[in-house]
């Protein structure tokens, strides 16, 4: 029976590692996870040029104490929040919400649209907006 056994992990073991060794070696993740709702819904907002920022982005940014590299880190490591997103409406609203520095998270609200992706508004989780930042 243990030898039976043995015998079966041994061989699981050696088929992990052929996988590993031939498709998922030196593979970027991003492409492997391509597919899921999260990866779709930032696909479009990583993209060069992804998205149109407001009028008042700037005020944005300085009211948070944000900086750009931290709306880049909320592109790259983002996680689209589907609780708080309304994809039902034309045009869909994601927001989209990243770990950032001194245990901050930053959110952003996505507008995708067909044509169009915008930057809707932003801010950190548990903030309330200390200064006017009309658009």
């Amino acid at each position: 029976m243990w030898r039976k056994l043995r015998v079966y992990f041994i061989g699981v073991g050696l088929g992990l590692i052929l996988t590993w060794a031939l498709v998922l070696r030196n593979r970027n993740t991003r492409d492997l996870l391509a597919w899921t709702p999260n990866e779709r819904i930032m696909a479009p907002l990583r993209a060069d040029g992804g998205f149109d920022k407001p009028q008042n982005y700037v005020c944005l940014l300085e009211c948070y104490n944000l900086s750009s590299l931290d709306m880049e880190t909320l592109l790259e490591t983002g996680k689209v929040n589907l609780s708080e997103s309304k994809p039902r409406e034309t045009p869909k609203l994601y927001r989209v919400e990243a770990d950032l520095e001194n245990d901050r998270i930053m959110w952003a609200m996505f507008s995708l649209g067909e044509a169009d992706t915008a930057l809707v508004d932003l801010g950190l989780a548990g903030t309330e907006k200390a200064c006017d930042c009309d658009p």
